[in-house]
């Protein structure tokens, strides 16, 4: 993300949000990330503040890629 946008405020909303989501998932028995959910909370906090363009999206697609092949992610391929 375009770090002009981060600030206290940006890290503080990325954290509880990804911290959030862990909580909810682990309490109904969701497999997932917790960097994953980091990278997410960052960026929906940054799109909160600033907008999509807060967003640089070639820095997305190997993390993007991963969750949607990861094994953690939910998918139940045996």
């Amino acid at each position: 993300m375009d770090l002009s946008v981060v600030d206290a405020t940006v890290i503080l909303a990325g954290l509880i949000g990804a911290i959030g989501w862990d909580l909810i998932t682990w309490w109904i028995g969701l497999p997932t990330s917790s960097s994953h959910a980091l990278m997410g909370g960052y960026a929906g906090a940054a799109v909160a503040k600033a907008g999509f363009h807060a967003i640089i999206t070639s820095g997305w697609i190997k993390p993007l890629a991963f969750i949607v092949l990861s094994r953690s992610s939910g998918c139940c391929w045996h």
